[in-house]
This record gives C-alpha cells, sequence and structure tokens, in this order.
C-alpha cells in the first residue's frame, strides 16, 4: 500500500518512463479508509451483539476521528480499532500473520536484518517512531483527490475484495472518477491485503491479464 503512493504519484509526474500502472492495495485516502472500515466492523459487532467490541471500536473510532496528525494518535487505541476491525472483517481466503511470518522469516532472500526489520515492523509503536514522517504523510497528506483525474498511462487495479486496510470500496470509487488510454479494476474473490500471498495463482493471472495488452 505504501508503494501504491508511490506508483501513482510516480505515474502521474513521470509518464514518459512508465508504460502502465498497476496498483495493489491502493491507498485512496487512509485515514478515511481506517475509519470506513472500522465503522463497518462496529455494525458487525452491533449486529452479532458482542457488546465487549462494539465498546473497543466505539471508543478507538472517537479517539482517531480526533487526531489530524500521527502524533496525536493514541497508538493503543489505533491499534485496538486495527485488530477489531480485522477481528470482524478478515475472510477466510486471508493468509494469517502468523502465516506470513513464518513464510517471510523461512523465505531463502530473508536475511538477518530484514528479520529485525519485519519484527520491528509488526509493532506499531515501533513502526510509527522509526517511520514517523512517512507514516503521517500516508494517513494524513495523501489523498488520490489531490492528484489530477486524468492519467497519461494504462490504469489498473488489482484488490482483493476483502481488503479493508485499503478498503475496496473507496478504490473502486476512485477507479470510477479518472480518465485513462487504457483502465481496468480486477477484484480477487477470497482474499484480502495481500492478495499475492493469499492466493498466488488467481493473483498472477490477474497481472498477467493486462500485462498481455
Amino acid at each position: 500500500s505504501w508503494g501504491s503512493i508511490l506508483g501513482i504519484m510516480y505515474s502521474q509526474r513521470y509518464p514518459e518512463n512508465v508504460s502502465a500502472y498497476i496498483g495493489v492495495g491502493q491507498v485512496t485516502d487512509f485515514a478515511k479508509g481506517k475509519l470506513f472500515s472500522a465503522n463497518k466492523a462496529l455494525k458487525i459487532a452491533k449486529e452479532k451483539k458482542d457488546i465487549h467490541s462494539q465498546e473497543l471500536l466505539t471508543k478507538s473510532i472517537t479517539h482517531f476521528k480526533r487526531a489530524s496528525t500521527i502524533d496525536a494518535v493514541a497508538l493503543d487505541s489505533l491499534n485496538t480499532m486495527i485488530l477489531e476491525t480485522m477481528h470482524h472483517l478478515k475472510c477466510d481466503g486471508e493468509m494469517s500473520a502468523a502465516k506470513q511470518m513464518f513464510t517471510g522469516i523461512t523465505s531463502p532472500y530473508m536475511n538477518l536484518e530484514d528479520i529485525k526489520w519485519f519484527l520491528k515492523a509488526s509493532n506499531t509503536h515501533d513502526i510509527v517512531k522509526s517511520q514517523k514522517p512517512l507514516i503521517n504523510f500516508m494517513y494524513y497528506d495523501f489523498d488520490v483527490d489531490g492528484l489530477k483525474s486524468e492519467f497519461q498511462v494504462p490504469v489498473y487495479f488489482v484488490q482483493g475484495e476483502c481488503d479493508y486496510i485499503t478498503p475496496t470500496k473507496m478504490v473502486e470509487d476512485y477507479y470510477n472518477q479518472i480518465k485513462a488510454p487504457s483502465k481496468r479494476m480486477i477484484t480477487l474473490t477470497n482474499a484480502g491485503h495481500t492478495p499475492f500471498l493469499d492466493d498466488p495463482d488467481q493473483f498472477a493471472k490477474a497481472v498477467n491479464s493486462v500485462l498481455e495488452k
């Protein structure tokens, strides 16, 4: 998702260097996306009569709404909001956090420094502390509505239908607004924010279908 910010901005600024843009886990408005998903999770918690989850989500949503910079965010509350949101919205096809971690640390391409960073990046406090300017930019300074609505290169989005980190509904809304020489929105079934891990075959077919053009 962080890469999608860099990719879409680069595609507009330097179209002469880009053959096509493929956004995966596309960021539109990250802070609004967090609230969009948390409120959807809250609705489900109410339907399930899960009082404890309702209280946690209501409190964390209220705290998050008050912030306008990452410094003003109560990180423990944000972490609670994220965990409770995923608890209600995660689909069966998404790779578990434990399996993601195992896949990462057992990769032949992963070295000791990578593992240390991987573990650090899994902790909300550590990642915000070490990458605060980037995190603040992603949450509060970047918004695709600030970009031009017309692209000079083909634009494609590949999203998991259960992506509630960068909500697929928000990506669809943005997709419908833009103009490009060619554009296509591909939503992968039973996959989340990392569809290339959740269903590599389905993801590869989707990417190849646009690369063939």
